[in-house]
């Protein structure tokens, strides 16, 4: 399987920005240890700052501080479903 990838936006005291972020298909469809699969990110072009703002969202994905980040993947993956089923 392949990776699903989505844009978060996040938004802070400076405004939003679009983080391209992407998971594990196979770990969101076909592993039933009930984890959320690991997000990740490429971080070139984004500052100090919103680096930190980043990881703490991914560090606390599926609680309700994540900022939509488990929704957002949810979207992504029914996207990716439909699409390659």
């Amino acid at each position: 399987m392949n990776d699903i990838e989505f844009i978060f936006e996040i938004e802070d005291e400076a405004g939003s920005f679009e983080v391209p972020m992407y998971f594990s298909a196979h770990d969101w469809f076909d592993d039933d240890s009930g984890d959320i699969p690991e997000v990740y990110y490429t971080d070139t072009g984004f500052d100090q700052h919103q680096k930190t703002i980043i990881h703490d969202l991914i560090g606390q994905v599926g609680t309700e501080h994540d900022g939509g980040l488990l929704s957002a993947m949810q979207k992504a993956a029914d996207w990716w479903e439909s699409h390659n089923a």
